[in-house]
């Protein structure tokens, strides 16, 4: 299954080792069957969270460590070269994952719990052949 896992999955399975989201990252990293999906804009915007002082405030991780992250990402991930889509969702961020999600062609986009989107986005994002759920 060709998995995304959103900005937000990535920073929390960089900063809680023992937490949900790191054990996703390692289930599909051990898993033949499996394909993280992940774009340069994701692995930009992870290093970018992960260096934001709030952040580093609660888990001081160095240069080198989100560095170390990034590749490991890219590493167990497919990388692939997202293109732009019809607008789908207000927020540009959310937009550019989508766009990743459509560009490898996932199966899943994995969120937080928090941030499921609205019906509208899954009707759109069913209209670009990507499963979805708003449960």
């Amino acid at each position: 299954m060709r998995i995304l896992l959103d900005t937000n999955l990535l920073v929390r399975a960089a900063i809680t080792p023992k937490g949900s989201a790191r054990a996703i990252l390692r289930l599909i990293e051990k898993s033949e069957g499996h394909v993280l999906i992940i774009s340069d804009y994701l692995l930009t915007e992870v290093a970018d969270v992960l260096r934001r002082d709030r952040i580093r405030a609660r888990w001081p991780l160095t240069d080198e460590e989100v560095r170390s992250y990034c590749t490991l990402l890219a590493r167990i991930g497919e990388v692939v070269s997202a293109q732009p889509l019809p607008p789908i969702i207000e927020d540009p961020k959310d937009q550019a994952i989508i766009e990743a999600a459509a560009a490898g062609a996932a199966a899943v986009i994995c969120r937080a719990a928090s941030r499921t989107p609205y019906p509208h986005v899954v009707k759109n994002l069913t209209l670009n052949s990507i499963p979805a759920s708003a449960h």
